[in-house]
């Protein structure tokens, strides 16, 4: 029966955002259901112009969340609670990617403020092409446990064979700076930021032959 040793290799693997996510949030609450129906139509409508006098094409923008339903508040009338009918709320969550570019971020930015237009912004920065860095990932998190497997047989006067297997043990990938704010802020920001770098982390597990 062969000798076989176990050994985890770890790998962390860090790049430059070149992509922007935005995500604008907006909240209509009206008494009644036309008043609250024509509120979100005359703003969305505002939101797709400023959009596209900022250069972004209406069809890049994504929905990712739409609702609309009747609202109703607890009230305590000293005896026990009542649920009293507060109106229409309409909420949506809208998606927008493009490579990351600051000088577009302003357009934006500028274009939604001149508009009057106030969703709330939330801005994170990623990797265009995050399958590549995870891959990368994975081949370090391999080497680096080929290296460890290595060490420890020539510790005990012995050399690695066959590579047995490779399990995967976690992956994960996440880019940590994030900038949240109405249009207006954000554009009195200066935007000429340096954002934190994408991380990918890649752990597994190698079983190798020693001889």
């Amino acid at each position: 029966m062969n000798k076989t040793i176990k050994v985890e290799g770890n790998a962390v693997v860090r790049r430059k955002p070149d992509r922007m996510d935005l995500a604008f949030a907006y909240r209509f609450q009206k008494e009644q259901y036309e008043e609250v129906l024509h509120l979100f139509e005359a703003s969305y409508s505002r939101f797709q112009e400023a959009m596209e006098k900022a250069g972004v094409p209406t069809e890049q923008i994504k929905t990712a969340h739409f609702s609309v339903h009747p609202k109703y508040e607890q009230e305590y009338d000293g005896k026990v609670y009542h649920q009293v009918f507060q109106g229409f709320e309409i909420t949506t969550d809208l998606n927008l990617r493009l490579p990351l570019s600051f000088p577009k971020l302003s357009e934006i930015f500028s274009a939604l403020s001149e508009s009057g237009e106030t969703p709330q912004v939330g801005l994170t920065f990623s990797l265009e092409d995050e399958k590549e860095v995870l891959e990368e990932a994975m081949k370090e998190a391999v080497l680096n446990a080929k290296e460890k497997a290595a060490t420890i047989a020539e510790t005990l006067g012995l050399s690695i064979g066959h590579v047995i297997s490779v399990e995967e043990v976690s992956e994960s990938y996440g880019s940590y700076s994030q900038v949240e704010g109405s249009p207006r802020l954000l554009k009195a920001m200066d935007l000429s930021m340096t954002p934190e770098d994408a991380e990918a982390m890649m752990k597994v597990l190698l079983t190798v032959e020693i001889l």
